[in-house]
């Protein structure tokens, strides 16, 4: 957060997040796992748990060379518990472009 004035507009104590990215009601957000590694996720609350959502977010991450995983209420990328801080944050801005840039839609 510190070394990234302005790109979040959340910090609590277990992630660090930007909500409303392009005005399209969902948050992007990063989260440390307990032992090693961080997952970025674009969190929905199952309000946008759509195909179009779903294909447009897995044509990122692989544009990207990330593995898309989804859950009911969110679509993340964990790089199996490695992905480090600095990886954590470039893929936190991909999320944030894409939305903003109407890449990943609903």
């Amino acid at each position: 957060y510190d070394n990234n004035p302005g790109l979040f507009t959340n910090v609590a104590r277990n992630y660090i997040s930007k909500t409303n990215v392009g005005g399209t009601g969902l948050t992007v957000a990063i989260h440390p796992y307990k032992t090693t590694g961080h997952f970025v996720e674009i969190w929905h609350a199952g309000k946008s748990n759509t195909e179009t959502f779903r294909v447009t977010f897995a044509e990122v991450c692989k544009k990207n060379d990330l593995e898309p995983k989804f859950q009911n209420r969110r679509g993340y990328v964990n790089d199996n518990h490695v992905l480090t801080t600095s990886g954590a944050i470039d893929v936190f801005k991909i999320f944030v472009n894409a939305l903003e840039t109407k890449e990943i839609t609903v």
